[in-house]
């Protein structure tokens, strides 16, 4: 039986990053990439490395530490340290752009977008993860401070948690693809997914999982005791992989992240 993506990420990071990742992997794994294939925002190429159905042409990534990462995962065929909206690639040489959690993070977006219809050969098609508008609204801890009449409290969390993921937009749908539009992409498609309760499994783990952060701040490693995390894991795996498959499907349409595909 094939191991599944949620299996594969909880053997190697929380809870939290684990049902996003994994749900980001089922809906890429359905998604044809022509080749030569640019992977921009790249990062340390574990994502990559665990979708298995993709092997990049070339990874791009400003962050050299990442990189030197990406490296060992020997997915790449090439990497790039470069800022993605100053490219020192050729015009009209990707077929494929796959951009995963990146785009959201991006201090010159317009700058970024034109760049990837730059590289991209005519014909060709971006992929990319982004929030969705809907992040905010879906919070839990917002919900629960604003039922209760804290407002205060309820916006000071959601600007907590934008400065944690260092988010720059956080967008409605149409806004996302009139900015790939205003970038020169005509045909620009965008699909909600992660299911509200997915993402609310992802929050409540995060909460829950603050000493891991720490871990990985302080030791750069997501599991502390892997041998213990291995012997615990059948319990783990069981009970994640059913609030998991109860839970994707569930109003998926409303979902809190978006897959946008663009055409040049």
């Amino acid at each position: 039986m094939q191991e599944t993506y949620l299996k594969k990420f909880l053997k190697r990071f929380p809870i939290c990053h684990s049902v996003v990742r994994a749900r980001e992997c089922e809906l890429l794994q359905g998604v044809k990439f022509s080749t030569p294939l640019l992977d921009a925002g790249c990062q340390d190429g574990v994502f990559v490395s665990l979708l298995g159905s993709l092997t990049p042409d070339l990874g791009v990534d400003r962050d050299e530490a990442a990189l030197r990462k990406a490296g060992t995962q020997n997915v790449y065929r090439a990497l790039l340290k470069a800022d993605l909206g100053r490219l020192p690639i050729r015009t009209g040489t990707y077929a494929s752009i796959l951009s995963n959690s990146t785009l959201e993070h991006v201090e010159d977006l317009d700058a970024a977008l034109k760049e990837f219809h730059r590289v991209l050969k005519p014909g060709g098609c971006l992929v990319a993860t982004v929030p969705n508008s809907r992040f905010e609204d879906e919070l839990l801890l917002r919900k629960l401070f604003a039922f209760v009449g804290a407002g205060r409290l309820a916006r000071r969390y959601v600007r907590l948690i934008h400065r944690y993921y260092r988010h720059e937009h956080i967008w409605v749908p149409d806004k996302w693809e009139a900015a790939l539009k205003t970038a020169g992409f005509p045909d620009v498609s965008v699909t909600p997914f992660l299911s509200p309760g997915l993402f609310h499994l992802h929050e409540s783990t995060q909460l829950l999982g603050l000493p891991v952060v720490a871990t990985k701040k302080i030791l750069g490693r997501w599991i502390l005791f892997p041998s213990l995390r291995r012997k615990v894991g059948v319990v783990i795996y069981w009970l994640i992989g059913w609030l998991y498959r109860n839970l994707r499907d569930r109003g998926e349409e409303n979902g809190v992240l978006l897959m946008i595909r663009a055409m040049k």
